[in-house]
């Protein structure tokens, strides 16, 4: 009789268990909603049911939930997989069943939230009014992004009408307002001449959070040959020598454009040979060749080098056994970049004209939004060129803004301007308008603090 006891009580012990870890799930709920209960207070009432149900979902999205799953399922219970539509009337229902299985009774719960069927409900009747009508030969419906070519071509439009296409979307970073109009009027005639349902939806196109351009560096070239593993050339570094007063293209995309003398390039042949002492005092040979895609008498030559070869703007060139120099014409200003390492301090600034890169100078470089300024706060996160920097603000003043970049590699990373840059943990002005940049999601909310126009950080 006591081992009847004892094997019951045992029986017990791991549904009671599963009965405490759902209600710590629902205990999680309830503190979600608190949380967020000022901006399910700003959701018009029709719809709270469904944000309310949405912090539910995030919230469960916290926990790491596979043990629990595993769990439920070995006693055929729900595994919460299918719970996004009603998740606190899930787990409730667990809770319910787990009760009845240790013989304590199924109540019957009432909830606020969407639960069971109601949720799907809600979902389908949402779906049909943002996309449109239910599809007759299938489930999904068939989002396309109209190319600009849309906009005059109403016959490839309605082809794609036709082949199944339920929203056209136009995206508006792209092309003009015009354009826009032609490609929704093609849909909406497309649509009415095949009486079909195909709606049109209007992406925006965000603010484009980057950093300011740098000061454009020398009018030079790099010329860098192919090699191997073991450092032998595989593939010489190869130029386009072309006549400034009538250049004509590289033969190759790509190819870097050298403008000379047209004279002094008549004047040259196929095997010619040029020797030269680069920006470094290097003596280098390079040598001239013509051939069926670069003829000498359509304008250039193809130069060929070894070695790493650095030519800038009045680079003297002396043709091998002749008497016959010239010089480089000018060639197009270098875009510089910013060496940053673990424990350097890069300013933001809201000034975005182009920042100096000098030696010996603290890097600085400018944000294009200004906004974000008002609401920087000491120790947030900032990451720019995807992630591949980051770091934390150590200080923030009236001229300037400073955020700690830290560099993936240990020998640092080169910043250039015009980059996406991100910070996590922002309370902004317009929260949805930066997640159309590249910043983060805000993990927090503080006070603005005015007069911010530089932030400092260092790399981590």
């Amino acid at each position: 009789m006591q081992g009847s006891k004892a094997d019951a009580a045992g029986a017990r012990r791991p549904l009671i268990q599963l009965r405490d870890d759902v209600d710590e799930l629902l205990d999680q709920l309830s503190r979600a909603e608190r949380t967020w209960s000022r901006g399910l207070a700003a959701v018009a009432p029709v719809h709270r049911a469904s944000a309310r149900n949405m912090v539910h979902y995030w919230s469960l999205r916290q926990r790491d939930l596979r043990d629990l799953q595993g769990a439920l399922s070995s006693y055929g219970l729900s595994s919460l997989g299918r719970s996004e539509p009603h998740v606190e009337a899930t787990l409730v229902s667990v809770r319910s069943a787990i009760n009845a299985m240790l013989g304590e009774g199924l109540p019957n719960p009432s909830l606020a939230g969407a639960g069971g069927d109601q949720g799907d409900d809600l979902l389908r009747t949402a779906t049909q009014k943002l996309l449109g009508p239910d599809p007759q030969d299938r489930v999904t419906r068939i989002m396309v992004t109209l190319p600009s070519t849309a906009a005059a071509d109403p016959a490839m439009v309605r082809q794609l009408v036709e082949r199944g296409m339920n929203v056209a979307r136009i995206n508006c970073a792209h092309d003009s307002a015009e354009a826009w109009r032609s490609m929704a009027r093609n849909v909406r005639e497309a649509a009415a001449a095949t009486g079909r349902s195909c709606l049109v939806a209007m992406d925006l196109a965000g603010p484009k959070i980057r950093t300011g351009p740098l000061e454009l560096g020398p009018r030079c070239i790099k010329l860098r040959p192919l090699r191997n593993a073991l450092g032998q050339v595989t593939t010489p570094a190869r130029a386009w020598l072309t006549a400034s007063e009538h250049p004509v293209d590289p033969p190759e995309a790509g190819m870097s454009s050298i403008r000379v003398s047209g004279k002094w390039l008549g004047r040259r042949s196929n095997g010619d040979v040029l020797e030269l002492h680069d920006t470094r005092g290097s003596k280098r040979r390079l040598e001239l060749k013509s051939g069926p895609q670069t003829p000498g008498n359509q304008g250039g030559f193809v130069m060929t080098v070894q070695k790493t070869t650095f030519l800038a703007t009045g680079t003297i060139l002396n043709v091998e056994g002749v008497d016959d120099p010239t010089h480089v014409g000018e060639l197009p200003q270098t875009e510089q970049r910013l060496v940053l390492h673990v424990g350097d301090v890069l300013e933001l600034t809201k000034d975005c004209s182009p920042a100096p890169v000098r030696a010996g100078r603290a890097p600085s470089i400018g944000c294009t939004l200004p906004e974000i300024f008002e609401c920087a706060r000491l120790g947030q996160r900032v990451f720019l060129d995807d992630g591949r920097i980051s770091g934390e603000i150590v200080s923030v003043r009236s001229r300037c803004a400073g955020t700690a970049d830290r560099p993936r590699r240990r020998r640092g990373v080169q910043a250039p301007g015009g980059q996406g840059r991100e910070r996590a943990g922002c309370d902004t002005p317009d929260p949805g308008a930066y997640r159309k940049g590249r910043f983060g999601p805000a993990d927090g909310h503080r006070a603005r603090r005015p007069g911010r126009d530089v932030l400092r950080a260092r790399p981590i």
